[in-house]
This record gives structure tokens, sequence and C-alpha cells, in this order.
């Protein structure tokens, strides 16, 4: 008959198992299982942090971004609108001078000092933007540089007569098409572009600069007549562009808008620059029917042609007043669409932020559960290793010694209820 050992003996046993567990414990032998079911429970919510961190991360900087990119299109507005000025002034001017208009020789060194500043301002201003999204807009420097060898090489002929005036006029035309354009660029490269906005705004600044080529136009037609060596066909052109912009714009705006537009076209100035312009594409239409019969342009101007409705001076002023009207309604235009997208990003910011928070503190929480779980689990597996060994140390043997003396176990009974290993209904019970 086998002999049972003494209860020391088990008593011995239990101390070195649950002295074991903790030296495993404390060097971390141990841990198989309860890593295991710790990285179960934490894997996932560990990487939901991760990715809504991330996201939120990412949310945040483009919408700081997009904020950024439209203060800086708002802070670009006035050195856009000094170069366009700055051209036009230079333009009107230069054409002057080579027809023989002796006050512009005063007055063109100034202009062209205000050209050079303007220019290395809008330079640096597309240079912030580009610090702000370097993959959108390019670096100008080039560019500026060409710009600068040619308008060195127009200015040099211009001094010398040697430049012909419909190429000086050509000139300065690609010049404002390239900030005009370039405006657009910059709009539409932005993060939260408005294709509708950037269309009405390219088309009023080309209508403003319409009104700046006709008036040049039309005074070097004026006041050097045939000595111009410009077609009268691009003073009726460009009159005609810019007064079918503004109507088409006045239409299709919204209702602050056409208020704005519709009092421009109802002053005073813009009649005043209808009426000379009309006189002005009159004497063109006579202009060139002389000069399709080989007679005097003089002559036939005596015979049919009308008298101009405004003295020169008049004239400059009435352009400059619908001009500045259209730049400030251009202005404001550009100041509110800027600022929109500037506090949509704003906004989009502070949710793209409240929403990372609110992902960092659910997925805290689901790791807090999760530990909480996991612990619960590792002290359930504790119990039942721990009542496992003191039911076969310590019941057990009670058991079977009472078998052996052939006396009756009623097995319910024999066990102590603290050892009853009620563990649910899962795999561990």
């Amino acid at each position: 008959m086998p002999v049972l050992a003494p209860s020391h003996t088990w008593d011995r046993e239990r101390a070195r198992y649950f002295g074991h567990r903790r030296e495993f414990a404390m060097f971390g032998a141990g841990l198989g299982v309860r890593a295991r079911i710790l990285a179960i429970a934490l894997v996932p919510s560990l990487a939901l942090v991760v990715i809504g961190v991330g996201s939120a991360a990412y949310s945040v900087e483009g919408s700081r971004q997009s904020e950024q990119w439209a203060k800086g299109l708002q802070r670009a507005i006035t050195p856009t609108l000094e170069l366009i000025k700055a051209v036009q002034v230079e333009r009107h001017l230069t054409m002057a001078y080579l027809t023989g208009d002796s006050s512009a020789t005063v007055r063109l060194p100034a202009a062209r000092q205000r050209f050079d500043i303007a220019a290395r301002r809008l330079l640096e201003s597309s240079n912030d933007l580009q610090r702000v999204h370097d993959s959108a807009i390019v670096d100008d420097t080039v560019s500026f540089n060409l710009l600068a060898d040619n308008l060195a090489k127009v200015r040099a002929a211009a001094d010398a007569k040697k430049l012909p005036v419909l190429q000086a006029y050509t000139f300065y035309n690609h010049v404002v098409d390239g900030v005009t354009l370039g405006s657009g660029v910059a709009q539409q490269a932005g993060p939260d572009a408005s294709a509708v906005g950037i269309s009405e705004s390219l088309r009023l600044l080309s209508a403003v600069d319409a009104i700046s080529r006709s008036y040049a136009v039309g005074y070097v037609l004026v006041t050097a007549g045939s000595n111009a060596y410009l077609p009268f066909t691009e003073f009726i052109q460009q009159a005609g562009y810019y007064h079918t912009s503004i109507g088409r714009l006045a239409v299709e705006t919204d209702t602050t808008e056409r208020a704005r537009i519709n009092a421009i076209v109802m002053s005073a100035d813009w009649s005043q620059l209808s009426a000379i312009e009309s006189a002005v594409s009159q004497r063109a239409v006579i202009e060139v029917a002389y000069e399709s019969s080989g007679r005097s342009p003089r002559s036939i101007v005596d015979q049919g042609a009308p008298y101009l409705p405004l003295m020169v001076g008049q004239w400059q002023s009435a352009a400059t007043g619908v001009d500045q009207a259209l730049i400030n309604l251009w202005i404001a235009d550009s100041d509110r669409t800027q600022a929109l997208a500037a506090d949509r990003a704003h906004r989009s910011a502070i949710r793209a932020l409240e929403v990372g928070v609110a992902l960092l503190t659910i997925s805290l929480s689901a790791i807090v559960v999760a530990v909480f779980l996991a612990g619960r689990i590792i002290q359930r597996l504790q119990r039942l290793g721990g009542r496992t060994l003191e039911f076969a140390y310590d019941s057990l043997p009670a058991i079977l010694q009472s078998l052996r003396d052939g006396r009756p176990v009623e097995p319910m009974i024999a066990i102590d209820e603290s050892l009853l290993l009620d563990y649910g209904r899962d795999k561990i019970d």
C-alpha cells in the first residue's frame, strides 16, 4: 500500500510552487501567459491610439496649412495690386514718351522705380507662400531675373526711342497677364480653392487692366494721331472687353456684389468714360475709312468726326475712378474669400483636434478596460492554479485516506467550500 507523504511535505511543495511563481514574476521568466493576455488586450487599443492620434495630427496640420495659405494670400493682395498699377503706369508713360509726350519724360523714372520695388515685394510674398506649401508654388527667382533682364532691354530701347510703341504695349501687357495668371494659380493651388471664386477674380482683374489698356491706347491715338502706330481696333477691343465682362459679372455674381457693380456702372465716372470711348471709337471708324480710301485723315475728321466730350485730364480722371472702384471691389471680394477660407480652416483644425482628443480618450479608456479585464483573467488563472494545488495537497489526500480506511466519503461534504472551482462556464472552468 502506498504511503501518503506527511502534511509538512505538502506544505513544503505548496510553498515551493508559490515561491517559484514569485521568483519567476520578479525576473520576468514566468510572465509568458500574462504577457500574451495583456498583448491581446493592449495591441488593438494601442493601434487605435496610434491611428487616432496620427489622423488627428494630420488633419490639424492640413487645416493649419490651409489657414496659413489663406492668410498668405491676403498678405499678397497689396503687393499684387501695387505691381499691376506700377506696370500700368509705366506702360502708359512709356507709350506716351515714345510718341513724343514731353511730360512723360519727367514722370517715367519714378514710375520705373515703383515697378522695381513692387516686383521685389511680390517676389517676397511668393516666397512666403512657397514656404507654406512648397509643392504648389515654384521658386519665382529665375522668372524674376528673366523679367529684370528683358525689362532692362525694353527700357534701354525706349530711352533710345528705338522701341516701337506696339512692342512696348505688348511687353507690358504680357507682364500684367503673368501677374494676373500667377494670382489665379496661387489661389487654385491652395488647399481650399474655389474654382468659381477664382474665375470671378481673374475676370475682374482682367477687366481692370482692360480699362488701363484702353486708356493708354486711346490717349496715344488722340494725342499722337498717325504717329501712334497703333491699330484703332485694339482700343475698341479693350473697351468692349471690359464693358462686356463687367456686365456679365453683374448678372452672375451674388446680390451684394451685383449691387456694388451696378453702382459703379451708374456712376458719373463710368458715364464719362463711356462717352469719350464712344467718341474715340467713332473717330477710329472714320480713321479706318480714310486709310482705306487713301485720303488725308485730318480732312475726314473735320468733316464728320465728333469732338471729344472730355479733356484728356478728365478722361484720365474718369478712367482712374472706374479702375479704382473695380480694384476696391476685387480687394473686398478677395478679402472675403480668403477670410472665409481661413475661418473654415480654423474651424476644421478645431474639429480635428476635438476628434483627436475624443479618439485618444476612447483609446485610453479601452486600454484601461482591457488591462482591468486582463488582470481579472490573470487573477482567475492564479486562483485556479492555487486552489487546484490546495485541493490536490489537502483535500484529495484526506479523501483517499478515508477511502483506504473504508469510511464512506461524500465528496461535496469532504471538500472545503472555499476550494470549489466555480469560475463560470468558459474554457477556464
